[in-house]
């Protein structure tokens, strides 16, 4: 991709490794300095990969602090909410992380969307900028201001000097993202620093190393992306990258995660029941899978059970940050009729409520709440 992996250290935010570990502790969360921090720490360690190549940490770091510089270009102040239409990718990385350097938040659009859709959403968000990633050939929407990926960098070719980033507090809101609109209409969820925060370090539920190496299958605009990006790069862990058309045949994904060393797997119930139907094996070497969105079935678990190292069902909706809760499936378990959705991961806090949204007496059964659309 042409970056040069020079990375300046005196140019990066100052911040000591126990204030980013606790940062949701003690409100001092920012996911900027946290991922600032890893490319002090780990600038030779692949940070992305994919099929064509790889950027390490440092790679990583100048491609985004030059995105972060071409923001502040095209206007783009602290605070600002900046939309990202496109595919996961490289360009896609380093453009979050540039919008956070920046002092903004991501918004993501999945450009298949039904147009209906993408255009209620951008309404509805109303973000200060849209930035077209590679690949999306045609943008219909003639909401607000947009640009190219290619375009941001260019304006940041004559920035003098290094970009001084602000900081972002714990508070913050960190990315915008739409819910699938299952209960009704979609919404527009803001989610904090400090949120996300609490999935990347001391969660909880898994430790993930600079050795790991973390499966990047969502798509940007689901909030699954979050945990696999999230859980991997303040850690200083590598986000492997596969194609849709490999990620749902279970054949060709076995091989794939064997020959790419992937130790991290996150997916969703159906798409994980989908692969364990028919090569239950293909999660041997893994070291975490972590499934979450629905039920999750005992007798397709059970298959799963002796191939991977840790084995977690998660629990949580888009508003709590992707995930609330976890339960470790364990030998023992094996034969529950039911899965439990688990406790709560660090910093999270879970209330059982009744019809009135009021706390529910210890051993009662809450109330499903169905709410109006």
């Amino acid at each position: 991709m042409g970056v040069s992996s020079d990375y300046d250290e005196g140019s990066v935010i100052s911040m000591r490794r126990e204030e980013v570990n606790h940062g949701s502790r003690t409100g001092n969360a920012d996911l900027a300095a946290m991922f600032e921090l890893a490319v002090r720490r780990y600038p030779a360690r692949p940070a992305v990969c994919w099929d064509e190549g790889s950027l390490t940490y440092a790679e990583l770091g100048v491609l985004a602090r030059k995105f972060a510089c071409g923001l502040r270009r095209q206007g783009v102040a602290s605070g600002a909410v900046v939309a990202l239409v496109g595919e996961r990718g490289p360009e896609a990385c380093a453009a979050l992380l540039g919008i956070l350097l920046a002092g903004g938040a991501y918004f993501p659009i999945d450009p298949g969307l039904p147009a209906s859709r993408i255009e209620a959403m951008v309404d509805d968000v109303a973000p200060d900028l849209t930035v077209i990633l590679p690949g999306v050939e045609i943008w219909d929407s003639e909401r607000g201001r947009h640009v190219r990926y290619a375009d941001v960098l260019g304006a940041a070719e004559s920035v003098p000097g290094p970009l001084v980033t602000h900081g972002n507090k714990s508070g913050d809101i960190a990315y915008v993202m739409c819910t699938s609109g299952s209960t009704g209409r979609p919404k527009a969820v803001a989610v904090t620093h400090r949120g996300v925060a609490r999935l990347s370090i001391d969660n909880g539920f898994w430790e993930i190393t600079p050795e790991d190496r973390v499966l990047h299958a969502s798509t940007l605009s689901f909030d699954a992306s979050t945990l696999e990006l999230w859980s991997a790069f303040p850690n200083g862990a590598c986000v492997v990258i596969v194609e849709r058309d490999v990620l749902i045949s279970p054949p060709a994904l076995a091989e794939w995660i064997s020959a790419r060393d992937v130790s991290v797997v996150i997916l969703t119930t159906g798409l994980f029941h989908h692969l364990a139907r028919e090569n239950p094996v293909l999660f041997s070497g893994v070291r975490w899978l972590l499934v979450a969105g629905e039920a999750l079935r005992p007798e397709i678990a059970r298959r799963v059970l002796p191939y991977p190292e840790h084995f977690i069902n998660g629990y949580g909706p888009c508003e709590g940050s992707c995930l609330a809760t976890t339960y470790e499936i364990e030998d023992a378990l094996a034969e529950t009729v039911d899965i439990p959705i688990g406790t709560p991961i660090s910093d999270t806090d879970c209330h059982v409520l009744d019809e009135n949204f009021e706390p529910v007496p210890e051993g009662r059964v809450g109330d499903q709440i169905q709410f109006p659309h």
